[in-house]
């Protein structure tokens, strides 16, 4: 049974050979530490031969499947410029294209996401200037410039096949800041509602292409982050309100082509909005992050068609064989009622010892029955 079969069956409640064994992925300097302790350098970022093959090199060294997702643009048509206009030894303050202002690490100085120091969208005007210049419907400006090669290699293929990311709520954030989108979610909810269809008339337009080229994408892939440590960043009434009938549209779409499996990616904790996005048409979630999720709960109580990935508290990694038992047993308890695929909750952070995260590996292997 190879990896795309795997899938399919599992997450079509049927039987497997092994639960399929999928992981999240790891900071950038959590491979340069682990150069030094026995991985092949070549598997670093900074030393690897063909960076546009060091997934799959990852992967298979590892010896973990992963999706594979369809290469056309729904986000910015181009990415826009940047201009350093401050540094210190370990940071860098960019100034973008768009009006963005963000502070970030040096490569190789640290790790983790910007700090936005000020956003590019706060009026409508804002929005049009961008929209208008770099999210354009025009279809034809989103595709790779290899398409036709990609999509003759798709059929036969092993492995699954995703749609690119698509989301509502977590790309308009990314342009607001929180506290800008919640307000115009509260005060100004005709402007939200015209961006949101903009994305969605660019997301239906390039499903539509999709599957005019003919390519069988095995699941449709979303991406939000809306939740942070105690639940959801907008209220589940303005969430049901705004955004499920958009993802309906969309999901719907791929059903009448046959494609029913939708997958999120979303940080924080979930619990409220976990049966909104079933109802939406969503029904794998992930990372369902260990800090702030009870995956226990969360599959007792959704419905056995809603399956859940990852799970396992990567910060368990960092402390230890003991602890790594102890999270595997724990998160075995949720498998044992069904739809699960396990995996780390977030990017394996440097931290983790090779050693330790190997042994996570062989012990996860032997829980999937692999």
């Amino acid at each position: 049974m190879n990896s795309r079969e795997r899938w399919n069956r599992f997450v079509h409640g049927k039987s497997v050979d092994y639960v399929p064994d999928y992981e999240f992925w790891f900071w950038d300097s959590t491979l340069e530490r682990w150069a030094g302790e026995g991985m092949p350098a070549k598997l670093t970022p900074s030393r690897c031969e063909s960076p546009g093959n060091l997934r799959h090199e990852l992967a298979e060294f590892f010896d973990f499947e992963y999706i594979r997702g369809v290469p056309i643009k729904t986000r910015f048509v181009r990415e826009p410029a940047e201009e350093v206009i401050a540094d210190t030894d370990d940071t860098e303050t960019v100034r973008t294209e768009i009006g963005e202002e963000m502070v970030r690490f040096k490569p190789g100085r640290g790790e983790s996401i910007p700090t936005h120091t000020k956003y590019p969208v706060s009026t409508r005007d804002d929005w049009l200037r961008i929209r208008d210049e770099f999210l354009p419907i025009d279809v034809e400006r989103r595709m790779p410039a290899d398409w036709d090669a990609l999509r003759a290699g798709y059929p036969g293929r092993d492995y699954v096949l995703n749609t690119p990311q698509m989301g509502f709520y977590g790309f308009l954030r990314n342009l607001m800041g929180v506290e800008e989108i919640s307000v115009a979610i509260a005060l100004e909810g005709d402007w939200v509602a015209e961006m949101m269809d903009h994305l969605l008339e660019i997301y239906l337009a390039v499903v539509e292409r999709i599957v005019a080229d003919g390519v069988e994408v095995d699941v449709s892939g979303w991406w939000e982050d809306m939740c942070y440590s105690s639940g959801p960043l907008i209220s589940p009434q303005m969430f049901e309100q705004f955004m499920v009938p958009r993802y309906r549209q969309v999901t719907d779409l791929l059903r009448r082509h046959g494609v029913d499996r939708a997958v999120l990616d979303s940080d924080g904790n979930i619990h409220k909005l976990a049966p909104l996005w079933h109802a939406a048409g969503i029904n794998i979630l992930l990372p369902c992050e260990a800090a702030h999720t009870d995956t226990l709960r969360l599959r007792r109580q959704t419905p056995p068609d809603l399956y859940l990935r990852g799970g396992i508290d990567k910060r368990a990694l960092a402390r230890g064989r003991a602890a790594i038992d102890a999270e595997l047993e724990r998160i075995k308890a949720v498998c044992e009622i069904g739809g699960v695929i396990p995996h780390v909750d977030h990017l394996v952070p440097p931290d983790v010892s090779y050693a330790d995260y190997m042994y996570y590996r062989d012990r996860k292997r032997a829980m999937l029955g692999k």
